[in-house]
């Protein structure tokens, strides 16, 4: 067995050989890619994607073996990397990592964001160096990068779609029954309202009405008609802090953003419609719109792009960045460019108030990096606004467009040729109606020539509520257009608090016709002179007092023998 001692020590050797060699390669063993083994002592550098991240660890901030591995989430366009020890190597110091971009003239830093858990987000420190982003860090974990470059392209790719056509034609059904029962509908022309006319899901009349613009639009509608959008919430938002205001009393406007769709019941008979047009409060729904997708770019880059757009635009405090514009809702914007400078300001007002909203959203870390950038990303919003020139007399033209409904048949409960006031259809936030008699104080001449006060029983009177304490007491009466002349006389009754004076004032389709302050013990206004109603449709009475009110059954206020007629008749 001699013979075979060196050939098994030769053996023992070999296999000793090849595993002290095995052993001494095991550092030189290729990487998947994205990975680099690291060691305790030994820089590290890591390149990814051709260098679009760099990762370098000194030695010293290394402790154990393992290996470093950096990939981009899946669907992040590469603003979104996973970076991660692995095995039993840890980072006890400072690393560097560096982030790519082809930044623009004057860009500042991007917002970078990282998470360790995927909820706490922390932000980082970030310097530009040669075309990189650079942040120092003492972990490993996700990262996120929002770059303003690509923010602005975004935004002027929005800005675009501003300046572009929206919405598409609606259908209805039931078109061909609902002419056949004797309505009829016209419209102006042109093509940035799409609409169609037929039945509701109920059998009932119905125009549906879609805006084919880019931005937000008012549609205004007559009474006989009533809008259901199913509005989003910031619309919901924005309206009730701006509250249009319809052009004529007795109107009701909706706001429509971008390619929205209202549907109009048609409760009413004879004449009305709607007409569709720019505003200024449309405007700024547009603007706040533009502020809130720009802000759920950004809150994507922090980690929160789950939010909806609900929840993205209740971070905004509209009530607060909109006040400023309450003065402006009754500008008058004639022409295209005047539009559009007015779009934009709006813009940059809006874009200048998500700083809170950042704050709220949990990403107050980014501070003054955000500031600054947004300043620089406000300003590339305006340039790009105003290269869309070329485009604002047509997309920006701030025209409107209208639709007519005819709806056939009378009301029978509707009055015909001469009705009191309190007979015609009317609206009132208080009751307003036949008072059957109404005692004035009125002055009196005693036969020494001295006077006093009397009192007047009158019939066929219509009350009128009395705002107190500077409120306004408002009611709209149904006209139709059907009227020509309403002879009119107002006092304050007998029973009202002594000394009290009621501001008066009357408007016929939004134009005021009556503005008196009248007190109590004043005469009867003459009414042998009429007001010319002709082809009005909504008379509105306000009746208002600085003084303070007890409670009572009915109105301070009365019309007496007040009516309308569809003949131009003398008063006898």
């Amino acid at each position: 067995m001699r013979h075979r001692l060196p050939a098994l020590i030769a053996g023992a050797t070999t296999v000793a050989l090849l595993a002290v060699l095995l052993s001494g390669c095991a550092s030189e063993q290729p990487t998947a890619p994205g990975s680099v083994r690291v060691t305790q002592g030994n820089d590290a550098s890591l390149s990814v994607d051709d260098g679009a991240l760099l990762v370098d660890i000194p030695g010293d901030a290394i402790t154990g073996t393992g290996t470093l591995h950096a990939e981009p989430l899946a669907d992040s366009d590469g603003n979104a990397w996973s970076i991660e020890l692995i095995g039993g190597a840890e980072l006890t110091g400072t690393a560097t990592v560096r982030f790519r971009h082809d930044f623009e003239e004057g860009e500042p830093p991007p917002l970078i964001a990282s998470t360790e858990d995927g909820t706490a987000f922390e932000g980082s420190d970030v310097t530009v160096e040669d075309g990189y982003a650079v942040v120092q860090t003492t972990h490993f974990s996700t990262w996120f990068t929002s770059w303003w470059g690509d923010l602005l392209d975004k935004a002027r790719a929005q800005m675009d779609r501003i300046y572009s056509d929206a919405g598409k034609q609606p259908t209805c059904d039931g078109e061909d029954e609902v002419r056949a029962d004797g309505y009829e509908v016209t419209s102006d022309d042109g093509n940035r309202v799409y609409w169609c006319f037929g039945l509701d899901d109920d059998g009932s009349p119905q125009l549906r009405l879609t805006n084919g613009r880019g931005y937000g639009v008012g549609a205004e509608n007559t009474p006989g008609m009533s809008g259901s959008t199913g509005a989003s919430d910031l619309i919901g938002i924005i309206s009730a802090i701006l509250k249009p205001a319809p052009s004529q009393r007795g109107n009701t406007v909706n706001v429509l953003g971008a390619g929205d769709t209202i549907d109009y019941a048609i409760t009413g008979t004879g004449d009305m419609g709607v007409r569709v047009q720019p505003s200024p409060s449309a405007y700024l729904l547009t603007a706040a719109q533009y502020a809130v997708d720009t802000l759920g770019l950004v809150l994507k880059a922090g980690g929160k792009g789950s939010m909806t757009k609900q929840a993205v635009a209740q971070l905004v405090n509209w009530e607060s960045c909109l006040s400023g514009y309450s003065s402006m809702l009754t500008t008058n914007l004639q022409t295209a460019t005047q539009a559009a400078n007015f779009l934009n300001d709006a813009i940059g007002t809006t874009l200048g108030c998500l700083d809170d909203a950042i704050e709220k959203a949990g990403l107050g870390f980014w501070g003054v990096a955000f500031a600054e950038g947004m300043s620089w990303f406000i300003s590339g919003v305006r340039s790009a606004a105003n290269g869309f020139a070329g485009a604002v007399d047509t997309a920006l033209n701030p025209s409107g467009y209208s639709i007519y409904v005819t709806a056939p048949g009378e009301d029978a409960d509707y009055p015909t040729d001469m009705a009191q006031l309190y007979e015609l259809p009317h609206t009132s936030a208080q009751q307003s109606g036949n008072l059957i008699t109404a005692t004035f104080r009125l002055p009196g001449v005693n036969g020494d020539g001295s006077t006093s006060k009397q009192t007047l029983t009158a019939e066929d009177s219509t009350e009128q509520w009395v705002g107190c304490n500077g409120t306004v007491a408002s009611t709209d009466y149904d006209l139709r257009g059907r009227w020509v002349q309403m002879p009119w006389s107002f006092a304050v009754i007998d029973s009202a608090p002594a000394g009290l004076s009621v501001h008066l004032r009357m408007f016929l389709d939004g134009r005021v016709v009556v503005d008196k302050q009248i007190a109590e013990g004043d005469p009867f206004y003459d009414i042998s002179t009429s007001i010319d109603v002709t082809g009005a449709q909504t008379l509105t009475v306000e009746a208002s007092t600085d003084g303070s009110c007890g409670a009572s059954s009915v109105g301070y206020g009365a019309f007496f023998n007040t009516y309308v007629d569809d003949e131009a008749v003398p008063f006898e």
